[in-house]
């Protein structure tokens, strides 16, 4: 499969070096490859597999365990920065 690796970079919006795009290029050219071999594949008789361990209904109870968890005060140990009992952080831009 033909690709322009230089079309891709900008289409992912993507500053690349030659040296980068050469080893993109590259790597895109052995995915695509190995994608083609798939594709290739007789799986008509294949079944669908959505789960390939066994595991069935793998839930347990939503139970808080008091071992495991932090009080309010010690996950606001080590902030920085705390108002009203809650993390105070610098507002994104």
């Amino acid at each position: 499969m033909e690709f322009d690796i230089t079309r891709i970079a900008n289409l992912s919006q993507l500053k690349l070096t030659k040296k980068e795009k050469a080893q993109f290029s590259s790597q895109l050219k052995e995915i695509l490859a190995y994608v083609e071999k798939i594709t290739k594949l007789e799986i008509r008789d294949v079944p669908p597999t959505f789960q390939t361990a066994g595991i069935k209904d793998a839930k347990r109870e939503d139970v808080i365990d008091s071992k495991q968890s932090l009080s309010q005060e010690e996950a606001l140990a080590n902030a920085s920065g705390r108002k009203d009992g809650f993390f105070k952080i610098k507002p994104l831009r």
